[in-house]
């Protein structure tokens, strides 16, 4: 390539197509030659151009609003003419208007916005030897000005704000036509100082020479000739000793930034409002009367005055009762001294709103505390005012406590041992929990927003007790409920203690200081039913069926604790009967009647039934009984065989008692 004739390595593409790299050559037009062999060269007519590198040497304007479709006219050199060239602005690619060698104008995305780079490429490859940046700003907006009005000999400092301001040199202030530099604050702040000779209402606007703001807003500001100034009334017109508060005076013909407070000669902090109205901060004073008057631009003062009363400032020593639940709400009353009767005295707790405080005496006035948030857990803020402006804070004399309600305690009583676990259902927060139990308080096993879960301590003596839960460390307490403490119990026997597999059967169960009240509980062989009790002494309680074996019986006077580790019952397996012999005997009694099959266990009791009658059967082995009927009505009796105090087998015979035998 050129007339150096430097031969380079080429790729074969296709047979009609071979890629090449240029070397670095001087700017001009070079022939371009292929070879096969390396040897001999062919193609002198197709020519390559070197040209001049790219340089990006100004952007105009440098600071443009975002939004899409703003466009920067770059000024540089070297600028190819061709459809391969593009405009990097930032990392966006956008389109390109070619002017001339030296101008192109850039089109900017939407999208971008900040300080960026501007650049030109070729075929998407940066080629510029040096590029410029451009701010891409925010739309600017302006929401609002103060003051409104001013002096028409000008001077007054106003203040617009908005938003996406800009630091800029050229950015002003119109006013009715006018133009006055403003001073950047921040980004949603500038200042500007109104002119001079305006009179009356003009537009007021912002203009840039940067940005296309176009007189960007449009309301009016007020121009007004300077008065004598008037002063008619003050309010609040009393205050505490401390000072700091804000009272409003009102008059006529106020300016901003040339009428002001004067009090005593001194010269207070004051706004102007409007042209009747402004703020003044009133120092801190002795107590007593002072006067109040309002200076002018030229420096004179009202020919009016008005009085401002300086008062001993309240003090709050108490808050009676000192402890508030949540969402409860109540009347406190607070202590202290200086309280004054007025309309305008007020209560607040806190953070929560504010309530009118009725006055008692000088030391004492009485509030109605709202409904506390769940979060105002602890200590809480006490303020008061005397003109619901100052208020004064006392810390640390009123408690938030949380209002906990128990729904349910299981179970409600234990013996005196205590070691038991019992578990308080309800709505809790998460917090670390803690129950009492009379004068004992112990901290919760565990807890989660339906239960806190506690072991019982041991007892002091029988009898109910008071019983709560609280948050550990503080004193919220919920309301309390009884909590029984009971005397130890025991199981002494029970009867029968043998009965069959196949019946359920009664268990008379022996023992002590059972609940006569209550729910007392039977566990046999690890089942669980209500007991019948009879008195402090004994309960009945109901074996169920199940396969042979011995097992224990428990009672328990609260479902929890079980008594009666020495107390047994036996299942035994069921008997048949095969024979029952004789089937006939006389009406006066005494006939033996002999009972076969079993098994028929030795020691068990025995029984057979003549009717309604029961008559004790003997054992005579594994496999037969015998019974003695007694005297009966002449007549045809259905008999039966069974255990003891147990039901009865029926068999499918009958015993005759025959008349006048003997």
């Amino acid at each position: 390539m050129g007339e150096s004739g430097e031969a380079r390595e080429g790729w074969s593409v296709s047979s009609t197509q071979v890629r090449c790299v240029a070397q670095a050559h001087a700017q001009g037009t070079v022939g371009v030659e292929v070879s096969g062999n390396g040897v001999d060269f062919h193609g002198s007519a197709v020519r390559y151009e070197y040209v001049s590198g790219v340089q990006v040497r100004r952007v105009v304007p440098s600071l443009l609003d975002a939004g899409g479709g703003a466009t920067v006219t770059v000024e540089g050199a070297n600028f190819g003419s061709g459809s391969n060239m593009e405009c990097l602005i930032g990392r966006a690619r956008s389109s390109l208007a070619h002017v001339s060698s030296s101008l192109v104008v850039c089109t900017v995305p939407g999208h971008v916005v900040g300080n960026v780079t501007v650049d030109v490429v070729s075929d998407g490859e940066a080629g510029s030897l040096s590029t410029e940046s451009v701010f891409v700003a925010s739309p600017a907006s302006m929401t609002s000005f103060r003051p409104t009005f001013g002096v028409a000999t000008g001077g007054t400092v106003v203040e617009v704000s908005g938003s996406n301001f800009v630091f800029e040199r050229d950015l002003f202030c119109v006013f009715g036509g006018k133009r006055v530099r403003s001073s950047w604050v921040s980004a949603h702040l500038v200042k500007c100082v109104t002119p001079g000779g305006l009179l009356g209402r003009v537009k007021i606007s912002l203009e840039s020479e940067k940005r296309m703001l176009e007189h960007m807003g449009g309301d009016e500001f007020e121009f007004v000739s300077a008065l004598q100034v008037q002063v008619t009334a003050l309010h609040p017109s009393t205050a505490s000793v401390r000072g700091g508060l804000l009272s409003v005076v009102v008059g006529r013909n106020f300016l901003p930034g040339s009428t002001h407070c004067l009090v005593g000669g001194g010269r207070l902090v004051s706004e102007v409002l409007t042209s009747s109205s402004m703020e003044c901060t009133m120092p801190a004073h002795s107590a007593g009367s002072v006067e109040v008057e309002v200076g002018g631009v030229s420096g004179e003062s009202s020919p009016d005055r008005v009085m401002f009363v300086y008062e001993a400032a309240p003090t709050v020593s108490g808050v009676v009762p000192g402890t508030l639940y949540v969402n409860g709400g109540s009347m406190v009353t607070v202590l202290g001294s200086h309280f004054k009767a007025s309309s305008d005295a007020r209560c607040r707790f806190g953070e929560e709103e504010v309530s009118t405080a009725a006055w008692q005496t000088s030391s004492a006035v009485l509030c109605s505390a709202p409904s506390i948030s769940g979060g105002s857990i602890g200590k809480l803020a006490v303020e008061v005012s005397n003109n619901g402006l100052e208020y004064i804070t006392a810390e640390d004399l009123l408690e938030v406590s949380l209002s906990i309600a128990i729904g349910s305690v299981v179970p409600s009583r234990a013996s005196m041992q205590g070691r038991v676990r019992i578990t308080v259902l309800g709505e809790f927060k998460k917090h670390d929990w803690s129950c009492g139990f009379g004068e004992e308080r112990v901290v919760a096993l565990e807890s989660s927003i339906s239960m806190v879960v506690c072991e019982v301590p041991a007892g002091r003596e029988p009898g109910v007790v008071d019983f709560d839960i609280g948050i550990t460390g503080s004193p919220t307490r919920s309301a309390s409920v009884g909590f029984e403490y009971l005397e130890l119990w025991d199981v002494f026997s029970v009867w029968p203690s043998v009965g069959p597999t196949g019946v359920s059967s009664v268990l008379n169960v022996k023992g002590r200081n059972f609940a006569i009240s209550g729910i007392v509980s039977c566990r046999i062989g690890g089942y669980v039913t209500e007991g019948d009790v009879v008195s402090s002494s004994e309960v009945r309680c109901l074996a169920p069926k199940r396969e042979a074996g011995v097992v224990k019986v428990e009672v328990s006077n609260n479902g929890v604790e079980f008594v009666g580790d020495s107390a047994r019952y036996e299942y035994v397996a069921e008997f048949e009967v095969t024979s029952f012999s004789p089937t006939s005997g006389p009406a006066v009694g005494g006939t033996t009647v002999y009972v076969s099959g079993g098994p028929f266990e030795d020691g068990l009791s025995f029984v057979c039934a003549f009717g309604e009658e029961r008559v004790e059967a003997y054992w005579l082995g594994p496999d037969r009984l015998k019974c003695k009927t007694g005297a009966h009505v002449p007549g045809n009796v259905t008999v039966g065989v069974g255990r003891g105090e147990g039901g009865v087998m029926i068999l499918n015979t009958s015993f005759w008692y025959l008349p006048g035998a003997s």
